[in-house]
């Protein structure tokens, strides 16, 4: 008996394992699977679990199946009775004593061979995730129950058909416990979704390590397709002496073409046979290829076979950055392209590149161009410019960036010369509740979708660590999320965000005639919105939720999972999300009437006409209220008169923005800005100071403007007297007044009111200073500032 420890993962870990209170005995046997290939099903009740058990010495023992949901609620379960050799239904709470259970079903009494099932033959794909078929063909099929069955046969196999109430992710676990003491379990996870659609993402794909013979490909690229990705790397490089793979390889290019897939060949370690032709000392893919001598001759079987079938190949895994720092580089990749376009003039060539160093010129040392060439990522002529040498970086990191970060890189690479590439590897389940990592998942995805990058690799996705699917190639819980996010935005362009009320994150794309919004808000919120009659709800796990509509508005609720609302009506949210104000700050001019506009077009296909209401509650008396016409596309502006209140704080306020809008239907929707309060140039910082029995206020007035400026400040203390200072003069700069508050224990926690009044003038600013104890955050800290 041999004890193998190893860890999970790449770490530096030491240790011993120690053997104690060893027991040796017979133990049965459990094996447990579903009837589809890696637990994936298209419709709810396609779902079957089956399990074999053999082995059992003991006369009685349960059986017992348990289906949980992705929140870990009970959605179905089932426990069976063995007693020699029949099995039996029993009550799905409680014990019983094996004396008291039910009578097995009886051979030419209670067998019902089931009309409905069909057992498949063996090789038969659906039969299980490794292609056998779970029973023997001579089995007969006896119903136990209304959702069980017994193949009987060689082997014998209970299936169990539980009621699964819609699409998502499930867990499936079967236990066997006997009358010896014997405990037994299997876990099995899995995914109901819809079926895959014929548009997918062109950015996504994922890099899939070597599979076994045991793994067809015509199963596989069917994963693919429910994965909705559209770019699949793979390792290509295989034995001189093993022309089967070379044969699989063949055909798992043009399974993938046939789908509109890509495949990228993957040129990482040599074959086994092959790798004492290489340094044993140096590793990454750099050293593999830096003599031509060696490296060819052992690859050229596989461009042979593959160069014609495969245009995109990949020099190094993801996580293989051994080319960043090399001299000459640029030199080095065209060398290596310029011979593997020997097999194929439309091989394109990249390796892998870590985000956190410079970008490398991939026209470095190279003779200069005879003329323009194309690049790959937009066909343009680059007069001047010559061939680069490699067509594309795999940009990668040690650890994921998030949304905000990626967004940032790949903004900062743009402009460079070649598409940009990056990879996309989920957050680890060690560190990270899943909600997090959905959320952390979907916000990358969508930046990736928003950005100008052409591809995004899944690095490690078959890993049960951090992964899409698990080892075994089962989904993990980050499989639908990854899916329904990548057919969500498939085909789609970005085209900006709407403006809650609630200021929840969102971005909207379209999709032809179809729009499509991803939302989701840090808390728990509820938004009337009108953007169409007919909205639909999808979550992460491809649940689809219809969302009632009562008089043009609908609620959504938006939590930390993001969402997908499709069915959004393209007038209601261009108009929304093209609706604007003319400036951005209201001067702080009191007693004066100004003017607020408000921008808009008219993004309906009809002529309407309609009005505008303009509220601010703290800002001005009444609503102020504009009638409009406007033909299909004509944008239009509206000026509202108004006169701010003395009291107005100098600060962001919120307008209230509602139309009511006729055209052949009629929409009423209400829209929130930000706008803010103050003078162009002039503000105060503000800072309150705790200083025993008194409060220090500083006021500090900031000119940066060019002329000038004088005001009268004035302290406003709850139940005292007003406090006055002056600041006259103050050239382009700033300058600090105190004003000291005496015995004021009591307003420790109480607000003051701060006005600075123009001289000769009609400017007013106001602020808001909450007291000392309001601004603490730690326990010697004595001092808050607001602005």
């Amino acid at each position: 008996m041999t004890l193998h420890v190893r860890p999970t993962r790449v770490e530096d870990v030491f240790g011993e394992a120690w053997f104690d209170a060893i027991r040796v005995s017979h133990l049965p046997k459990l094996n447990a699977k579903t009837s589809h290939p890696f637990n994936l099903f298209h419709a709810p009740d396609e779902v079957e679990i089956v399990c074999l058990f053999s082995g059992m010495e003991a006369q009685q023992g349960v059986i017992e199946y348990h289906l949980t949901d992705i929140d870990d609620r009970t959605i179905a379960r089932r426990r069976l009775g063995l007693r020699g050799g029949q099995v039996m239904l029993l009550p799905d709470e409680g014990a019983i004593a094996p004396e008291d259970w039910p009578e097995p079903p009886r051979a030419g009494v209670d067998d019902d061979p089931i009309d409905d099932m069909s057992v498949a033959a063996p090789g038969d794909p659906s039969a299980g995730t490794n292609g056998t078929d779970p029973s023997a063909a001579e089995s007969k099929s006896i119903r136990i129950g209304p959702d069980v069955t017994r193949d009987v046969g060689d082997e014998e196999w209970i299936r169990w058909r539980p009621t699964v109430p819609g699409f998502g992710f499930y867990r499936a676990t079967v236990r066997l416990t006997n009358t010896d003491g014997i405990e037994l379990s299997r876990e099995l996870s899995m995914a109901v979704m819809p079926e895959p659609l014929d548009v997918r993402s062109p950015q996504f794909g994922w890099n899939v390590p070597r599979q076994p013979e045991s793994v067809s490909f015509a199963s596989l690229v069917e994963l693919f397709r429910d994965g909705g990705i559209s770019w699949v790397m793979y390792p290509v490089w295989y034995a001189p002496d093993d022309p089967t793979e070379g044969q699989r390889l063949g055909d798992l290019a043009e399974r993938l073409t046939l789908e509109r897939m890509e495949l990228i060949a993957l040129l990482d370690s040599p074959p086994a046979s092959l790798r004492t032709d290489f340094s044993s000392v140096e590793d990454g893919v750099s050293s593999t290829f830096r003599d031509e001598d060696s490296w060819l001759p052992a690859i050229e079987h596989v461009l042979t076979r593959l160069s014609f079938k495969i245009d995109w190949w990949q020099l190094g895994s993801p996580d293989d950055e051994s080319f960043v720092g090399q001299n000459q580089l640029a030199v080095k990749i065209a060398a290596i392209r310029s011979r593997l376009q020997r097999f194929g003039k439309n091989i394109r060539v990249g390796l892998t590149w870590d985000w956190l160093y410079e970008s490398p010129d991939p026209l470095e040392h190279l003779p200069a161009p005879t003329a323009p060439t194309r690049t790959v990522a937009t066909g343009v002529p680059l007069k001047g410019v010559g061939d680069p040498a490699w067509d594309f970086l795999l940009r990668s990191g040690p650890s994921p960036f998030t949304a905000e970060e990626l967004s940032r890189h790949l903004r900062d690479v743009e402009s460079e010369l070649g598409p940009v590439w990056t990879t996309l590897q989920p957050l680890d389940a060690d560190n990270y509740d899943l909600e997090t990592r959905v959320r952390d998942l979907i916000e990358r995805m969508v930046a990736i979708r928003m950005s100008n990058a052409a591809v995004a690799l899944v690095p490690d996705p078959i890993s049960s660590y951090n992964g899409l699917l698990n080892d075994d190639l089962s989904p993990t819980e980050l499989l639908l999320p990854f899916r329904t996010a990548s057919y969500a935005l498939a085909g789609a362009e970005y085209v900006g965000s709407i403006e809650l009320p609630s200021r929840a994150p969102n971005h909207v794309f379209r999709r032809g005639r179809e729009m499509v919004m991803v939302i989701w808000s840090d808390h728990d919120t509820s938004e009337a919105v009108s953007l169409g009659e007919n909205l639909q709800s999808t979550d992460c796990w491809g649940r689809t939720t219809a969302l009632p509509s009562e008089q043009g508005k609908t609620v959504l609720r938006i939590g930390h999972e993001p969402q997908f609302v499709s069915g959004l009506e393209a007038a209601l949210v261009d108009w929304q999300m093209k609706t604007r104000l003319g400036a951005k700050l209201i001067p702080s001019v009191i007693g004066q009437q100004q003017y607020l506009t408000v921008l808009f077009d008219n993004t309906f296909a009809e002529g309407v006409a309609g009005t505008v209401t303009v509220s601010a509650e703290g800002l001005w008396d009444q609503p102020q209220i504009e009638a409009f016409k406007a033909s299909p596309g004509e944008p239009i502006r509206l000026d509202f008169p108004f006169a701010l209140r003395p009291s107005v704080s100098t600060d962001k306020q919120q307008l209230e923005i509602s139309f009511d809008v006729a055209g052949h239907r009629r929409h009423r929707f209400r829209l929130e800005r930000d706008i803010e309060i103050g003078i162009p140039d002039v503000y105060i910082d503000t800072a309150v100071q705790d200083d025993g029995n008194k409060i220090l206020i500083h006021a500090t007035v900031v000119n940066d403007s060019e002329e000038p400026v004088n005001f009268n400040l004035y302290l406003f203390a709850p139940d005292r007297k007003r406090l006055r200072a002056q600041v006259t003069a103050l050239e382009p700069g700033r300058q600090r007044r105190t004003f000291i508050v005496d015995d004021a224990a009591d307003m420790m926690d109480r607000a003051f009111w701060l006005r600075a009044e123009e001289m000769r003038g009609n400017r007013v600013l106001n602020y808001r200073i909450p007291g000392p104890k309001s601004v603490r955050t730690s326990a010697d800290e004595d001092v808050g500032a607001t602005r």
